[in-house]
Protein backbone atom coordinates (compact mmCIF):
# COMPACT_ATOMS: atom_id res chain seq x y z
CA UNK A 1 0.00 0.00 0.00
CA UNK A 2 1.28 3.44 -0.93
CA UNK A 3 0.48 6.56 1.07
CA UNK A 4 1.20 10.06 -0.24
CA UNK A 5 0.50 13.15 1.87
CA UNK A 6 2.06 15.75 -0.42
CA UNK A 7 -1.37 17.10 -1.39
CA UNK A 8 -4.02 15.83 0.96
CA UNK A 9 -4.27 12.11 1.75
CA UNK A 10 -3.79 9.62 -1.07
CA UNK A 11 -3.96 5.84 -0.63
CA UNK A 12 -3.20 3.24 -3.31
CA UNK A 13 -4.31 -0.22 -2.16
CA UNK A 14 -3.72 -3.35 -4.23
CA UNK A 15 -6.43 -5.99 -4.52
CA UNK A 16 -4.53 -8.54 -2.45
CA UNK A 17 -4.13 -6.03 0.38
CA UNK A 18 -7.89 -5.60 0.79
CA UNK A 19 -9.44 -7.95 3.31
CA UNK A 20 -12.85 -6.28 3.17
CA UNK A 21 -14.40 -3.15 1.71
CA UNK A 22 -17.96 -1.90 1.97
CA UNK A 23 -20.33 1.00 2.13
CA UNK A 24 -21.21 1.93 5.70
CA UNK A 25 -24.46 3.75 6.31
CA UNK A 26 -24.20 6.22 9.18
CA UNK A 27 -26.38 6.04 12.24
CA UNK A 28 -29.54 8.06 11.64
CA UNK A 29 -29.68 10.76 10.58
CA UNK A 30 -25.91 11.35 10.32
CA UNK A 31 -22.74 10.19 12.08
CA UNK A 32 -19.25 11.52 12.74
CA UNK A 33 -16.39 9.83 10.91
CA UNK A 34 -14.64 9.07 14.21
CA UNK A 35 -17.71 7.29 15.57
CA UNK A 36 -18.07 5.28 12.33
CA UNK A 37 -14.37 4.35 12.46
CA UNK A 38 -14.63 3.17 16.05
CA UNK A 39 -17.96 1.38 15.45
CA UNK A 40 -16.68 -0.63 12.47
CA UNK A 41 -13.10 -1.32 13.55
CA UNK A 42 -11.87 -0.72 9.98
CA UNK A 43 -8.39 0.43 9.00
CA UNK A 44 -9.37 3.28 6.64
CA UNK A 45 -12.63 5.18 6.37
CA UNK A 46 -13.66 8.15 4.23
CA UNK A 47 -16.88 10.06 3.69
CA UNK A 48 -18.80 9.01 0.60
CA UNK A 49 -22.23 9.94 -0.76
CA UNK A 50 -23.96 13.29 -0.94
CA UNK A 51 -26.96 13.76 1.30
CA UNK A 52 -29.70 16.18 2.24
CA UNK A 53 -28.14 18.12 5.08
CA UNK A 54 -31.55 18.87 6.62
CA UNK A 55 -32.82 15.30 6.75
CA UNK A 56 -29.75 13.11 6.32
CA UNK A 57 -31.36 11.37 3.34
CA UNK A 58 -28.80 10.02 0.83
CA UNK A 59 -28.51 11.58 -2.63
CA UNK A 60 -27.43 9.68 -5.76
CA UNK A 61 -27.37 5.90 -6.01
CA UNK A 62 -26.55 4.15 -2.74
CA UNK A 63 -27.04 0.43 -2.07
CA UNK A 64 -26.32 -0.99 1.38
CA UNK A 65 -26.60 -4.71 2.12
CA UNK A 66 -28.66 -5.18 -1.05
CA UNK A 67 -31.12 -2.41 -0.20
CA UNK A 68 -31.49 0.71 -2.34
CA UNK A 69 -31.22 3.70 0.00
CA UNK A 70 -31.50 6.03 -3.01
CA UNK A 71 -31.37 5.60 -6.76
CA UNK A 72 -30.40 8.00 -9.51
CA UNK A 73 -28.55 5.82 -12.04
CA UNK A 74 -25.06 6.57 -13.30
CA UNK A 75 -21.56 5.16 -12.94
CA UNK A 76 -20.14 4.21 -9.59
CA UNK A 77 -18.37 1.56 -7.57
CA UNK A 78 -19.71 -1.82 -6.56
CA UNK A 79 -17.95 -3.75 -3.81
CA UNK A 80 -18.27 -7.30 -5.11
CA UNK A 81 -18.35 -9.85 -2.29
CA UNK A 82 -17.26 -6.94 -0.07
CA UNK A 83 -13.81 -7.59 -1.42
CA UNK A 84 -13.36 -6.26 -4.95
CA UNK A 85 -14.05 -2.62 -5.96
CA UNK A 86 -15.65 -2.70 -9.41
CA UNK A 87 -16.47 0.27 -11.63
CA UNK A 88 -19.78 -0.15 -13.44
CA UNK A 89 -23.04 1.43 -14.48
CA UNK A 90 -25.74 1.48 -11.78
CA UNK A 91 -24.50 -1.70 -10.04
CA UNK A 92 -24.96 -3.91 -13.09
CA UNK A 93 -22.78 -6.53 -11.36
CA UNK A 94 -25.38 -6.96 -8.62
CA UNK A 95 -23.14 -6.32 -5.59
CA UNK A 96 -24.72 -5.88 -2.16
CA UNK A 97 -22.94 -2.52 -1.72
CA UNK A 98 -22.72 0.21 -4.36
CA UNK A 99 -21.94 3.92 -4.25
CA UNK A 100 -22.65 6.16 -7.22
CA UNK A 101 -20.16 8.78 -8.41
CA UNK A 102 -21.47 12.34 -8.49
CA UNK A 103 -20.20 13.28 -10.92
CA UNK A 104 -18.06 10.74 -12.70
CA UNK A 105 -14.53 12.10 -13.25
CA UNK A 106 -12.58 9.63 -15.38
CA UNK A 107 -13.75 6.84 -17.68
CA UNK A 108 -11.67 4.64 -20.02
CA UNK A 109 -8.46 6.58 -19.23
CA UNK A 110 -10.00 9.92 -20.19
CA UNK A 111 -11.71 12.75 -18.35
CA UNK A 112 -15.44 12.13 -18.38
CA UNK A 113 -17.51 14.47 -16.23
CA UNK A 114 -21.04 13.20 -16.75
CA UNK A 115 -23.21 15.73 -14.92
CA UNK A 116 -24.96 18.82 -16.22
CA UNK A 117 -26.21 19.74 -12.74
CA UNK A 118 -25.28 23.19 -11.51
CA UNK A 119 -22.11 22.88 -9.48
CA UNK A 120 -20.97 19.59 -10.98
CA UNK A 121 -20.71 19.97 -14.74
CA UNK A 122 -17.37 20.54 -16.43
CA UNK A 123 -18.22 24.12 -17.33
CA UNK A 124 -20.65 25.46 -14.72
CA UNK A 125 -19.50 28.39 -12.61
CA UNK A 126 -20.04 26.53 -9.33
CA UNK A 127 -17.81 23.64 -10.38
CA UNK A 128 -14.95 26.13 -10.58
CA UNK A 129 -15.03 26.76 -6.84
CA UNK A 130 -11.94 25.37 -5.15
CA UNK A 131 -13.11 23.16 -2.30
CA UNK A 132 -12.06 20.13 -0.32
CA UNK A 133 -12.62 16.96 -2.34
CA UNK A 134 -13.07 13.23 -1.83
CA UNK A 135 -12.66 10.82 -4.74
CA UNK A 136 -12.11 7.14 -5.44
CA UNK A 137 -10.82 5.32 -8.51
CA UNK A 138 -9.14 2.25 -9.97
CA UNK A 139 -5.81 1.78 -11.75
CA UNK A 140 -5.30 -0.68 -14.64
CA UNK A 141 -4.11 -3.46 -12.31
CA UNK A 142 -7.12 -3.08 -10.01
CA UNK A 143 -5.36 -0.95 -7.40
CA UNK A 144 -8.02 0.95 -5.45
CA UNK A 145 -7.31 4.67 -5.03
CA UNK A 146 -8.69 6.75 -2.17
CA UNK A 147 -8.15 10.49 -2.16
CA UNK A 148 -9.17 13.01 0.48
CA UNK A 149 -8.28 16.70 0.19
CA UNK A 150 -9.49 18.52 3.32
CA UNK A 151 -11.35 21.78 2.88
CA UNK A 152 -8.91 23.57 5.20
CA UNK A 153 -5.95 23.17 2.83
CA UNK A 154 -6.35 26.61 1.27
CA UNK A 155 -4.66 27.03 -2.09
CA UNK A 156 -4.38 23.26 -2.60
CA UNK A 157 -8.15 22.85 -2.85
CA UNK A 158 -9.51 21.85 -6.27
CA UNK A 159 -12.31 22.47 -8.71
CA UNK A 160 -14.17 19.46 -10.14
CA UNK A 161 -12.23 19.64 -13.46
CA UNK A 162 -8.94 19.90 -11.52
CA UNK A 163 -9.89 16.86 -9.46
CA UNK A 164 -10.57 14.91 -12.66
CA UNK A 165 -7.17 15.97 -14.03
CA UNK A 166 -5.49 14.92 -10.79
CA UNK A 167 -7.08 11.46 -10.67
CA UNK A 168 -6.12 10.90 -14.31
CA UNK A 169 -2.54 12.12 -13.68
CA UNK A 170 -1.94 9.53 -10.95
CA UNK A 171 -2.93 6.71 -13.28
CA UNK A 172 -6.63 6.10 -12.65
CA UNK A 173 -8.50 4.51 -15.58
CA UNK A 174 -11.76 5.50 -13.90
CA UNK A 175 -12.62 7.78 -10.99
CA UNK A 176 -15.62 9.25 -9.27
CA UNK A 177 -16.30 12.27 -7.08
CA UNK A 178 -17.80 11.86 -3.62
CA UNK A 179 -19.20 14.55 -1.31
CA UNK A 180 -16.72 17.39 -0.75
CA UNK A 181 -16.24 20.66 1.08
CA UNK A 182 -16.45 20.20 4.84
CA UNK A 183 -17.73 16.64 4.24
CA UNK A 184 -14.28 15.56 2.97
CA UNK A 185 -12.79 13.59 5.85
CA UNK A 186 -10.57 10.58 6.47
CA UNK A 187 -9.79 8.50 9.54
CA UNK A 188 -7.07 5.87 9.83
CA UNK A 189 -4.77 4.43 12.47
CA UNK A 190 -1.87 6.46 10.98
CA UNK A 191 -3.43 9.90 10.59
CA UNK A 192 -6.82 11.51 10.84
CA UNK A 193 -8.70 14.47 9.50
CA UNK A 194 -12.19 15.29 10.73
CA UNK A 195 -13.93 18.57 10.03
CA UNK A 196 -16.58 18.07 12.68
CA UNK A 197 -19.37 17.64 10.12
CA UNK A 198 -21.48 14.52 10.51
CA UNK A 199 -22.31 12.77 7.23
CA UNK A 200 -24.69 10.13 5.90
CA UNK A 201 -22.34 7.44 4.62
CA UNK A 202 -18.79 6.13 4.39
CA UNK A 203 -16.50 3.78 2.51
CA UNK A 204 -14.59 1.54 4.91
CA UNK A 205 -11.58 -0.65 4.16
CA UNK A 206 -10.13 -3.46 6.26
CA UNK A 207 -6.58 -4.47 5.32
CA UNK A 208 -4.87 -7.82 5.45
CA UNK A 209 -2.55 -7.87 8.44
CA UNK A 210 0.63 -8.28 6.38
CA UNK A 211 -0.03 -5.18 4.26
CA UNK A 212 3.17 -3.20 3.78
CA UNK A 213 2.87 0.56 4.05
CA UNK A 214 5.04 2.76 1.84
CA UNK A 215 5.13 6.45 2.65
CA UNK A 216 6.11 9.34 0.42
CA UNK A 217 7.86 12.29 2.01
CA UNK A 218 7.29 15.89 1.04
CA UNK A 219 9.07 19.15 1.94
CA UNK A 220 6.91 21.70 3.71
CA UNK A 221 9.15 24.55 2.62
CA UNK A 222 12.28 26.53 3.38
CA UNK A 223 12.07 29.11 6.16
CA UNK A 224 14.38 31.95 7.15
CA UNK A 225 13.66 31.65 10.88
CA UNK A 226 13.40 28.71 13.25
CA UNK A 227 10.10 30.09 14.57
CA UNK A 228 8.45 29.95 11.15
CA UNK A 229 9.75 26.44 10.51
CA UNK A 230 8.46 25.20 13.86
CA UNK A 231 5.09 26.83 13.18
CA UNK A 232 4.83 24.89 9.89
CA UNK A 233 5.73 21.65 11.67
CA UNK A 234 3.09 22.33 14.32
CA UNK A 235 0.45 22.87 11.61
CA UNK A 236 1.48 19.62 9.88
CA UNK A 237 1.27 17.64 13.11
CA UNK A 238 -2.20 19.09 13.75
CA UNK A 239 -3.23 17.37 10.49
CA UNK A 240 -1.93 14.04 11.76
CA UNK A 241 1.37 14.07 9.87
CA UNK A 242 4.85 13.33 11.14
CA UNK A 243 7.07 16.37 10.65
CA UNK A 244 10.43 17.67 11.74
CA UNK A 245 12.75 20.66 11.29
CA UNK A 246 15.95 19.90 9.40
CA UNK A 247 18.76 22.44 9.18
CA UNK A 248 20.54 22.70 5.83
Amino acid sequence: MKIDTSRGYLFEISQDEIKQIEYIHGTEPTESIQDAYERTGCDIIINSNFYNMSTGEPVGTVIDEGKFLSSNGGFGYAFVNKKTPTYCWNNKVGAVDFIGAYPNLVKDRAIYIDSNDTGFSATSTSSMYKRGRTAIGLKPDGTFVIYCLPDNMGSQRMTIPELAEFMLSIGCVNAGNMDGGDSSQIYTSWFKYKSGRKVDGFIAVWLNKDTEKKYFRCQLGAYSTRANAEKAVKQAKAKGLDAMVKYC
